[in-house]
């Protein structure tokens, strides 16, 4: 790939209201350090204020080149800001990919009108289309919205790209005549086990007395977390000692009142003793309580690909998870339950050893050279991530 090593900017905005997004590029960067040098294309993060410097730290390879999106001088800033204001275009992206030589830009999410003058490829991102299948979690405002960004795309982009087969066959149903480049790409979560926090610290630092299920997901009402919380209160006479332990930002924009109901059940409930909201926490943290937990719990109604599921793969953590079609085609193996089968859960949970035989009793470490750091792999993980590596430089060609 060397005399023809692509330039790629990737965009990497955002905060933990959406960590999933920014974990998504940290793997993609993580899985192309695992190429051979000539076959890492360059790397341009486009990162601002509102990026988590953790994780920028995290990211911080040879082919990798920070670059803060907005950091201009005070003379383009007020060209800009000039421009802006009477042809209405935001030129930031044009300076940026002429400036780095960028080929390619990704992720979007949302059509922007301006990117059809910034000089190099647009790739869009369609993460997942749940507003058409969970419409009551919306506001007819955010369907209308979603429609005609998810239409516009559809229309005008020349790549775009999904994260499972799944949202594929979806995109087909809803735009048929669709003449852009749709590609999938199933990201997978690469994790090096030796930066993880030890456990000995994590039970100094959160409330944790006994062993525990984890749920890892932001407080958004289609994650599910109440059929959980039924199956905690009908375990309550069965099993004394069970404890969940949930993280993530305790906040969903879309509907504010979610996560006061939740508490709000297990206050009515007694369920104070088995649970534990530990809030947004760090990812270190998150995956060393993910490492040794019983078994990570996923419990959604929907998902595009999701990361906790390849964070507990990569662990190799037992998963219980909804029976959704994304999660079969995720993870076959895996410990099934009706998405509101609350009293299904509850044996699963109790049967803690359905869920402890796809545990792997030992791991082998592979020390994976990349370009200018080590990254801990285990044997049974390496192909897979390889495997992840390559699908990138394919679909970005």
């Amino acid at each position: 790939m060397d005399k023809k090593r692509k330039t790629i900017g990737l965009v990497f905005t955002g905060n933990e209201n959406w960590v999933g997004g920014l974990y998504y590029i940290v793997n993609i960067i993580k899985a192309i350090a695992l190429l051979p040098k000539n076959n890492q294309p360059k790397i341009i993060l486009l990162y601002d204020k509102s990026t988590p410097e953790d994780l920028l730290n995290e990211v911080n390879f040879d082919f990798v080149k920070l670059v803060n999106l907005y950091q201009i001088n005070l003379f383009k800033r007020l060209f800009f800001s000039f421009l802006f204001r009477v042809l209405h275009r935001n030129y930031i992206f044009n300076y940026q990919v002429k400036k780095h030589s960028i080929n390619l830009l990704y992720p979007f999410n949302n059509y922007h009108k301006d990117l059809e003058f910034v000089p190099c490829d647009i790739y869009y991102w369609l993460f997942d289309f749940q507003h058409k299948f969970l419409p009551d979690l919306f506001s007819t405002d955010e369907i209308k919205k979603r429609d005609n960004d998810f239409e516009l795309i559809a229309n005008k982009a020349k790549h775009i790209i999904v994260s499972s087969n799944n949202a594929k066959n979806h995109f087909y149903k809803y735009f048929p005549n669709s003449k852009a480049k749709l590609s999938v790409l199933k990201f997978a979560s690469i994790i090096d086990e030796s930066k993880l926090t030890s456990f000995d610290i994590l039970k100094e630092k959160y409330p944790i007395s006994k062993p525990y299920f984890l749920v890892s997901n932001q407080f958004w009402q289609h994650k599910n977390h109440m059929v959980v919380l039924k199956a905690i209160n009908e375990l309550r006479n069965q099993i004394k000692d069970v404890l969940i332990l949930f993280t993530g930002k305790d906040y969903d924009p879309r509907n504010p009142e979610y996560i006061i109901g939740l508490k709000k059940y297990i206050s009515d409930n007694n369920l104070n003793d088995s649970t534990r909201f530990l809030g947004f926490i760090s990812r270190e943290d998150q995956l060393g309580l993910m490492k040794n937990s019983i078994a990570v719990i996923q419990p959604s109604k929907f998902e595009g690909w999701g990361t906790v599921v390849e964070d507990a793969k990569s662990l190799a953590v037992p998963v219980i998870l909804s029976d959704i079609e994304i999660h079969r085609g995720q993870l076959p193996e895996g410990e099934f339950f009706g998405e509101d089968d609350f009293m299904q859960l509850a044996r699963i949970l109790l049967t803690t050893e359905g869920a402890e035989k796809h545990r792997k009793k030992e791991k082998i470490n592979h020390r994976a050279h990349s370009e200018n750091k080590n990254i801990e792999l285990s044997d049974t993980n390496r192909d897979y991530y390889l495997g992840f590596a390559e699908q990138i430089v394919r679909v970005f060609g």
